[in-house]
């Protein structure tokens, strides 16, 4: 058995994290690379972990495995959205799990992809996944999965597991933006918005895909899935149908208080244009008559009047007097 420490650790520079052979009691052995080769051949089943981010996975994959350039490709894409391919008795699985690495943000999810034809299974990750880490501590304790297609099922069901938290986290600010939508101007709660926004739309982006392809992985036409564990995969792919509703409800909250808050500054400001829009309508006749008074010609009236600008000035009091009422009494104001 191999020690208490669950974390996979680079062992080289070739690509190569890790690889266990299992027991089939729920327990494994830690192997070294240069004994894999032939543990392969023999058909032991084994879990074989590669760096997707180390360039030399690449090489070490093809040097050690009769894997096809398809697969190789899958594996180690720089850009994954979960799918699902079957190739004759195999399966390549591209999935993705939460961040929960402390300090980073949830929603940036972590690629995850397997290949598996049921003996041996080989998965590529760019960062640490704690599901990967779990099945890890659980196989160090002797109570993992006895099987590849057990692992495969378990490893799968805690991804979709762990997404639990970090959508109750999610809701929960939800519901807190709601909240101070009520008693907050939009102006104090833009960037809150702008980054619920952005991370619903991250769970979104590959909640929905990942659904399908644990869907389409029960129907798999593959010999080593049991009827039992294909109900099982179905379980995990209906656990993540209620995350796919859970995201789609918090993104219709997150939408309905940004369009609320949206309403009401729209609101706001047509408010302080129609009075702007009123006053501009009070002084504008009182504006073209002082303008027309203060022309420049001969034959103004009233300029050797002393009383003359008293007289104009009360001319338009009397008016300003007479539009204010009449807004009034029309309802403008």
């Amino acid at each position: 058995m191999f020690g208490s420490s669950a974390k996979t650790v680079p062992s080289g520079d070739n690509g190569f994290l890790e690889a266990y052979c299992l027991d089939k009691t729920g327990g494994a052995s830690s192997v070294a690379p240069q004994k894999l080769a032939s543990l392969l051949k023999a058909g032991d089943p084994l879990w074989i972990l590669l760096d997707a981010g180390n360039p030399e996975s690449r090489a070490w994959l093809r040097a050690n495995t009769d894997l096809l350039p398809v697969v190789i490709d899958g594996l180690l894409a720089s850009q994954t959205r979960p799918r699902i391919a079957e190739l004759a008795d195999q399966l390549l699985l591209l999935v993705r799990g939460v961040n929960l690495k402390s300090g980073e943000n949830t929603a940036d999810m972590v690629s995850l992809r397997i290949w598996t034809d049921g003996v041996s299974l080989f998965s590529a990750q760019l960062r640490h996944l704690k599901a990967t880490e779990t099945i890890e501590s659980q196989l160090a304790a002797g109570v993992g999965p006895p099987s590849v297609g057990q692992l495969l099922i378990q490893w799968l069901s805690q991804l979709v597991a762990n997404m639990d938290e970090s959508l109750a986290t999610l809701e929960e600010q939800t519901a807190i933006l709601e909240e101070r939508a009520l008693t907050e101007s939009y102006r104090e709660l833009q960037s809150d918005f702008g980054l619920l926004r952005r991370q619903t739309l991250k769970f979104r982006r590959y909640l929905g895909p990942q659904r399908r392809a644990l869907a389409q992985l029960a129907d798999a036409r593959v010999s080593w899935l049991n009827d039992a564990e294909r109900t099982q995969i179905r379980e995990i792919s209906e656990l993540q149908h209620r995350h796919v509703e859970a995201i789609e409800h918090i993104h219709s909250q997150v939408s309905i208080a940004h369009e609320e808050q949206l309403s009401d500054l729209s609101a706001e400001m047509n408010e302080r244009m129609y009075v702007m829009s009123i006053v501009a309508a009070l002084f504008l006749p009182l504006g073209f008559f002082t303008g027309l008074m203060g022309i420049n010609v001969g034959g103004m009236p009233g300029v050797d009047n002393d009383w003359a600008f008293w007289m104009v000035a009360g001319f338009c009091t009397l008016v300003l007097i007479g539009l204010y009422t009449l807004f009034r009494r029309k309802g403008w104001w």
